[in-house]
């Protein structure tokens, strides 16, 4: 009888089944069989062996970092270790564009993506043909990160604005030629005044070559007023 009762004893002992999970990093909600048992590292006793579903991942982000995993549990005491997975959310400002992971086409902005803690990853968001942000990530066990692109505002011109913007430099242009051609008039008229009034002949040399000097620079820029008159003109009627 006594006998019979210490074997049973003994049979009851080594039937008996453990589960103790820790995670990294520590602190993860764990579930077994889907009914939760609380933060890592746990320990769960009321178990029977065979197959079992477990279930590791952060009580903020458990939808998207979730570590899910199926094992045989053996009589006695299982250890398990389980790691999450980096989470990285890419978000660009006021436009879908694209997302290239490793030089593969993963998604379009709006991005929500996990990855093991296993290697450094090269990621690329770009539109267009052109390249927004370039960056590395390598994941780290559980941690969740954001990156936020912010696209250059380019602003959408009419046609319309290139033609008035192209006439008003044209314009512009024409005008500063005339101004400076006024001036330069006005210099080689009162160098050619000097010249009339002074009786000394090398200085009546000089002030004469000035004023024929300042006459002709004051036609060169008359004459490039006229045409930057033209240009702009042509510019306004013939531009889309």
């Amino acid at each position: 009888m006594c006998g019979q009762l210490l074997l049973a004893l003994l049979l009851g002992i080594a039937s008996h089944t453990r589960l103790h999970v820790a995670t990294v990093p520590t602190g993860l909600d764990v579930w077994v069989n889907e009914s939760m048992r609380g933060p890592a590292p746990v320990t769960v006793e009321d178990i029977a062996p065979g197959l079992c579903s477990i279930r590791v991942a952060s009580r903020h982000h458990w939808a998207i970092q979730p570590v899910d995993t199926v094992v045989h549990l053996r009589q006695g005491t299982n250890y398990l270790v389980l790691t999450a997975p980096g989470a990285l959310q890419i978000i660009c400002e006021g436009l879908a564009a694209m997302v290239e992971e490793d030089e593969r086409i993963i998604g379009h902005t709006p991005l929500l993506i996990s990855r093991a803690a296993s290697r450094r990853h090269r990621f690329r968001v770009w539109t267009d043909g052109i390249v927004l942000h370039q960056w590395d990530w390598t994941p780290s066990p559980g941690a969740f990160a954001t990156v936020s692109v912010f696209p250059p505002r380019l602003i959408a011109k009419s046609p319309r604005h290139g033609r008035i913007r192209g006439a008003a430099v044209a314009a512009a242009a024409s005008a500063a030629m005339a101004v400076a051609s006024a001036v330069l008039a006005r210099h080689a008229d009162d160098a050619f005044d000097d010249y009339a009034a002074t009786a000394n002949p090398d200085r009546g040399r000089t002030l004469f070559r000035r004023a024929r000097r300042l006459d002709r620079w004051s036609s060169g820029l008359w004459t490039g007023f006229e045409i930057g008159a033209a240009a702009a003109l042509v510019w306004w009627i013939v531009s889309p």
